[in-house]
């Protein structure tokens, strides 16, 4: 018998509940396909236990909140700039002479990065102060 005395703190058991849940879930889930059962009750535990985490202490880091911050203003650039990363990230390895695996995920996402950062800093930011200029000035 579990003793949650010891547990007082919530968030702390969810770390264990997610722990354990994830665990579980590659263990038994690998032969396990998408439309299953067992594999739809496990991956909806483990996404309500991670829902339950406190993630307040990404606000006591200033930095890590910065980086938050930034990544999830380019998110839809991101997901964007992923159509056009592999054949640039694919020339900028032949360039430099590098292939493998680590190196080219490390070349992809910076070049997915950038990408991403001139969409929203070229595009998305202007057309959006134009919006808020034109269109919602006039209502």
């Amino acid at each position: 018998m579990i003793n949650l005395e010891k547990y007082k703190d919530r968030y702390q058991l969810t770390k264990y509940i997610i722990l354990f849940l994830v665990i579980l879930f590659f263990w038994y889930g690998y032969g396990l396909e998408y439309g299953d059962k067992l594999y739809t009750i496990m991956l909806s535990m483990l996404i309500i236990a991670i829902s339950m985490i406190n993630w307040n202490f990404i606000e006591k880091i200033h930095f890590l909140k910065k980086i938050v911050l930034y990544m999830s203003s380019i998110a839809y650039e991101f997901f964007l700039a992923q159509f056009f990363v592999w054949k640039i990230a694919g020339e900028i390895l032949l360039l430099i002479g590098i292939d493998g695996n680590k190196s080219r995920i490390i070349v992809s996402f910076m070049v997915c990065m950038f990408l991403a950062s001139v969409l929203h800093y070229g595009f998305t930011k202007p057309v959006g102060r134009y919006i808020k200029k034109k269109i919602w000035a006039d209502i």
